[in-house]
């Protein structure tokens, strides 16, 4: 994850990222990895917070949940998937 954020500092020309936005669930990676990887990347400063997008509120939850517990950073931003053009929300 670290290598994909400074390739998109580099191709944004900045040196911080405002919302960094998880999209979607790796079955391989567990959820704790995941949160401990942007928790590395807010100590750096290369990013400020946290969003996540096309996970439902049951997933949602979960992160939440294991974040507080293991003292890993939340996400703080979610991007359901509902817009004009997608009527259906199938998520938060």
């Amino acid at each position: 994850m670290a290598q994909a954020v400074e390739g998109s500092l580099k191709r944004l020309q900045t040196d911080v990222i405002d919302v960094y936005f998880f999209h979607w669930q790796g079955l391989s990676t567990p959820v704790a990895e995941t949160l401990k990887a942007y928790s590395d990347l807010l100590k750096v400063g290369k990013i400020t917070s946290i969003g996540a997008s096309n996970i439902d509120a049951v997933q949602l939850e979960s992160a939440l949940t294991m974040a507080v517990e293991a003292g890993l950073p939340g996400y703080q931003v979610a991007q359901p998937e509902y817009n004009l053009f997608s009527r259906a929300s199938k998520t938060c």
